[in-house]
């Protein structure tokens, strides 16, 4: 019997997941969030996320951010498009922040305790990236694309 060889992927590129529970919009939460934590979260292409079950990509709205002082990539992602969730497993979060980069838990705890007084946000709250299983391809697949947003836009 043939015995099937599975690679695992590498989880050691995001440093924190944030997960966001609101109604509002992205685009009202973007303001929001940019207010809050002092970034300046912007639209980019959204991203393609390759579904193995249907066999085609889905893609979903994306916000990106370079924070020079803390040397941290910021990535707000929507869980869902319309017809289907990029993490079935947490469908309940309405939208991830990805922090890749030099950010400490002390950092992150204070991110979130300023997300959550956000007028209109049910709930933020730290999520462990080796709990979720769909996390390494979602990973590549968002290194992909933001290479090539920067060599679109020239960053």
């Amino acid at each position: 019997m043939a015995k099937k060889i599975r690679l695992e992927p590498v989880i050691g590129q995001v440093n924190a997941i944030v997960g966001i529970a609101t109604q509002l919009r992205d685009y009202r939460l973007v303001h929001f969030v940019n207010q809050f934590l002092d970034v300046n979260l912007a639209n980019m292409d959204d991203l393609p996320v390759f579904n193995p079950k249907s066999e085609s990509f889905s893609h979903f709205t994306l916000y990106l951010f370079h924070h020079p002082d803390l040397r941290t990539e910021f990535c707000l992602i929507a869980n869902s498009n319309g017809t289907g969730t990029l993490i079935p497993s947490l469908k309940q979060i309405n939208y991830f922040l990805f922090l890749q980069g030099a950010a400490y838990k002390q950092h992150v705890d204070i991110m979130i305790s300023n997300i959550r007084k956000i007028q209109g946000v049910q709930a933020a709250i730290a999520i462990n990236p080796a709990t979720i299983k769909e996390i390494g391809p979602l990973l590549e697949d968002l290194e992909l694309h933001s290479m090539e947003m920067k060599q679109k836009y020239g960053e």
